[in-house]
């Protein structure tokens, strides 16, 4: 058989980069590819335009580099379109199997699903594992991180409350935990197995220090990983300093661009396991939401013309229909349902958290400035029904853990389905006693805008089954 006349001399560096000479680079440049667009200026108004770009992280005077984790798009797509390829350098994931062991995680049995997802991580070495909000993620994330012995584990999360619930479920697992919520303090560098829990903000603030991160784990596991969505971003600036082999990703849901999938794919890996919300409940892991559609009263908002400002008077300070919302709350507290509001603007939250108070409905409201403290002692009591109702902006949107939690207001709105699919997850947790959990969500009337949103919503609703 002829050979192609061209060949791909792809060098895996580390755990971060691969190699390729500049020459060779448009034979691969494709599997990388994304588009992109930009505004521009036209005779009458900006208009958008679209190019299209490549995963190349930089460039030498010899070589082209692209990311570790897209070396298996690479080499797919090479396979597809008959590129002949030769791939030097040993993949750093390789070297971790000496520590390996089989995983454990004291007084807990792993469900058939988790098993097979821990396998899967613990089989391919880096990668994306997706679930649902209140599967058990941060059990499979020890039950990974159980698997080697004397290696140092970076937790990497985005708000302190998920940096305090990782680190709480590591002590009760038993590891060695130190944690990072904010303060800056000296870690023992000599010391090994040892996980570290801190947040994106506080390490890109060691990396800027020259803390000696860079060689000193030897896995990274990040939780709510959709954010890594940027090759700018803080997360691949943390991920390209820090070179551990070793790389998990835990989310509920994908980005929802090309780009930013590929960031994260590229900097952490490919998604290696899946759990869906179908799957989920029926394994009986998840109760199935019962949706409750209310129709928000009409105000006069149609001439606006910013998106800003209809948001603004349409939804922060609509005042009838942040009054419907107290009103549905008091319904559900008078019949002995804990209530989580969630909303995006802090404002908002002061909004209905007086619109409560005027119907004598007890509140708290978390937000960023709330204390950690203040926000462990809410969330406790929540669980534990001494507090029936909490106000929270985007600080309890993702990760918190409330499982006795009955329901979940969606007073915010919005399209996105990462923030609908984490809004709304936080009540599904199955506990003793609990078979279903309540979903209320607005229909705005009032202009295109809201209305297109919220068919944005209700299309998510109905691809999960629940309407």
């Amino acid at each position: 058989m002829k050979q192609l006349p061209y060949q791909a001399d792809i060098t895996i560096q580390n755990a971060v980069h691969c190699a390729i000479p500049r020459d060779q680079a448009r034979f691969i440049s494709e599997s990388i590819s994304y588009e992109k667009t930009y505004w521009r200026q036209g005779p009458f108004k900006k208009e958008q335009h679209k190019y299209k770009a490549y995963f190349f992280t930089h460039k030498s005077r010899e070589y082209s580099f692209f990311l570790t984790g897209h070396l298996k798009r690479v080499l797919f797509w090479c396979k597809e379109n008959g590129v002949r390829v030769k791939v030097s350098g040993t993949r750093p994931s390789q070297c971790m199997d000496p520590f390996r062991r089989a995983p454990i995680l004291p007084n807990i049995t792993l469900r058939p699903d988790q098993v097979e997802l821990v396998n899967e991580a613990l089989r391919i070495k880096r990668g994306v594992i997706k679930a649902p909000t209140r599967t058990g993620k941060t059990v499979i994330q020890y039950a990974i991180v159980s698997a080697y012995n004397g290696i140092n584990t970076l937790f990497l999360a985005h708000t302190k409350d998920l940096v305090n619930q990782l680190a709480d479920e590591g002590k009760r697992f038993g590891f060695n935990i130190a944690r990072f919520v904010g303060e800056h303090k000296d870690l023992n560098w000599a010391e090994k197995d040892q996980v570290v829990v801190m947040t994106r903000q506080s390490c890109a603030n060691l990396i800027k220090r020259n803390h000696p991160l860079a060689d000193y784990f030897n896995m990274i596991v990040i939780d709510e990983a959709h954010h890594v969505t940027s090759p700018d971003g803080q997360y691949a600036k943390i991920l390209t300093h820090i070179k551990a082999p070793l790389r998990y990703g835990f989310t509920a849901t994908m980005p929802d661009s090309v780009e930013s999938s590929l960031s994260l794919e590229g900097y952490v890996g490919p998604i290696v396991g899946e759990l869906t919300i179908e799957e989920a409940i029926n394994k009986d892991i998840l109760v199935k939401p019962k949706m409750i559609i209310r129709k928000a009263p009409h105000s006069r908002i149609a001439i606006q013309t910013k998106y800003a400002d209809v948001y603004d008077k349409g939804i922060v300070n609509n005042l009838n229909r942040n009054k419907m919302i107290a009103d549905i709350t008091k319904e559900y507290v008078d019949n002995g349902s804990s209530v989580l509001i969630l909303v995006n603007k802090i404002l908002h939250g002061h909004n209905i958290e007086t619109e409560l108070r005027e119907i004598f409905v007890p509140a708290y409201y978390v937000q960023g400035e709330t204390e950690t403290k203040t926000r462990d002692w809410v969330k406790r009591n929540l669980i534990a029904k001494r507090i029936m109702c909490v106000i929270a902006t985007t600080v309890w949107k993702e990760g918190i853990n409330i499982p006795s939690l009955n329901v979940c207001i969606n007073a915010a709105g919005g399209k996105s389905e990462i923030s609908t699919l984490q809004s709304v997850g936080r009540s599904l947790t199955k506990t003793e006693g609990k078979d279903h959990a309540v979903i209320v969500d607005l229909f705005d009337p009032s202009h295109h805008y809201l209305i297109s949103h919220f068919g944005e919503r209700i299309i998510l609703y109905t691809d999960q089954g629940w309407i």
